[in-house]
């Protein structure tokens, strides 16, 4: 018996360990329409890609929706197409905010949203008509803010209440488009952007606890850049300004307050971002280099060990969108460009990292395994 303890010791520490390093395994779907410039949330069980573009077909409404319970995909349709969407989730409820309509020139204000628990669709609107811009949710609260709009940039924040359903407004320091968004703790914090006077370093934090607005800034100016947040970190990675694409990772702790950087293994931007388990990851993204510009690298930040590490999507491409359900962090669509022709790609890459309840069952399976041989050999 003593044996089976110390194999079921070494099995549970052998998993545990892949776990904690990030070394999750990963699989492919698709959706059911190729295209980039999508924007992806999760809500319930479900992990939902919707609305993008294809050249020259123009703006998608299409909406892929991936149930983690079941494995099963289906589709649905945002109320208008468009592209360069924001989208979030709050409560039992998936919103995809703002947009851009590219044959039509047409900034779109709609807000369509998702009821995970009824399965229906309803829409509102936004107070300006905006695309390009961050979102999040911290709390109760599901934020849209900032973006491009008719004649210029805003510093537009639409805010969503989820418990009582109603909108109010706030702004942000700075007038900006293509910035990033993520929550941490208390803290919604948008990062970077882009404005008529360049690239921009400003990071706006609303603390959903007191209800209050400050600023910080980020080590390096830069537009189109991706965040996520996992366990006490936010992390703005990539993007591009002036000089070309950046490494850049900037990370705020919500525990000290304090700002620390990081890099990427390669410089890029129109990246993706999400996070699951103790992992951030950063897949994807434009890297120009010999004619091909873009690249399949997913740099993983794991929170535990502070470590970094690479792994690759099964298709290199940019402008794609990332979300997480369960276990699971899905990267989807996004596109890729040889020369000067693009391509629209449907893949999905799912990377999925053991919950404890699995590394329990599979050390449990293998303690009776050696318990079974145990008695055998009696």
């Amino acid at each position: 018996m003593r044996k089976t303890l110390m194999v079921l010791a070494g099995l549970w520490s052998l998993f545990a360990a892949a776990a904690a390093q990030g070394q999750g395994t990963w699989s492919t779907a698709a959706l059911s329409v190729g295209r980039d410039e999508l924007a992806a949330t999760t809500v319930g069980n479900y992990a939902i890609f919707g609305g993008g573009w294809v050249y020259p077909s123009g703006v998608k409404a299409n909406v892929d929706i991936f149930d983690a319970g079941t494995g099963q995909w289906s589709t649905a349709n945002l109320s208008v197409a468009r592209s360069q969407l924001g989208a979030t989730s709050v409560g039992n409820y998936a919103l995809f905010g703002g947009g851009y309509d590219w044959f039509a020139s047409s900034c779109k204000n709609t807000v369509d949203i998702f009821n995970a628990s009824t399965q229906h669709w309803s829409t509102a609107a936004l107070s300006v008509a905006r695309y390009s811009m961050g979102a999040t949710t911290v709390g109760n609260y599901a934020l849209f803010g900032g973006g491009y709009r008719s004649g210029g940039y805003s510093n537009a924040v639409d805010i969503y209440n989820g418990g009582t359903g109603q909108w109010s407004t706030a702004a942000l320091s700075q007038a900006r488009s293509s910035l990033a968004a993520t929550t941490v703790g208390d803290y919604a914090l948008f990062g970077g952007g882009s404005n008529s006077s360049g690239y921009s370093n400003a990071v706006d934090i609303f603390n959903a606890g007191t209800g209050q607005w400050t600023t910080a800034a980020l080590s390096q100016a830069r537009g189109v850049l991706a965040a996520t947040s996992v366990g006490n970190y936010a992390l703005f990675g990539g993007g591009s300004n002036s000089s070309g694409y950046s490494n850049a990772v900037d990370i705020f702790d919500a525990g000290t307050g304090q700002w620390t950087t990081a890099a990427l293994s390669q410089p890029r931007d129109w990246l993706a971002a999400t996070s699951v388990g103790n992992c951030a990851l950063f897949g994807g993204g434009n890297y120009a280099t010999s004619g091909t510009w873009s690249t399949g690298t997913v740099d993983i930040f794991n929170a535990s060990t502070g470590q970094w590490m690479t792994t690759t999507l099964s298709l290199a491409r940019a402008v794609l969108a990332a979300t997480t359900v369960g276990d699971c962090a899905l990267f989807g669509g996004g596109g890729y460009r040889v020369g000067y022709s693009d391509t629209f790609v449907n893949n999905v890459d799912i990377f999925t990292i053991p919950e404890p309840a699995t590394l329990a069952l599979l050390a449990l399976g293998g303690a009776a395994i050696m318990r079974r041989r145990w008695a055998a050999r009696r």
